[in-house]
């Protein structure tokens, strides 16, 4: 599983760590816990889009 974090060689080498150790947490999920995992995830990015939109238009 080492791919992703050569695909992101961009980010930063503390960013790089998070990742790994991201992928050590979820790595041993079940098929139910990844599913319920990607919904919350989809969730919170959705989320994070309306905070970024909110902030970008008070500033116009």
């Amino acid at each position: 599983m080492e791919e992703p974090i050569k695909k992101n060689a961009s980010l930063k080498l503390e960013q790089q760590l998070e990742l790994r150790v991201f992928q050590e947490k979820i790595k041993n999920l079940n098929r139910s816990q990844l599913q319920e995992f990607l919904v919350e995830l989809f969730r919170q990015m959705m989320l994070k889009d309306n905070l970024i939109k909110t902030l970008f238009l008070k500033k116009l």
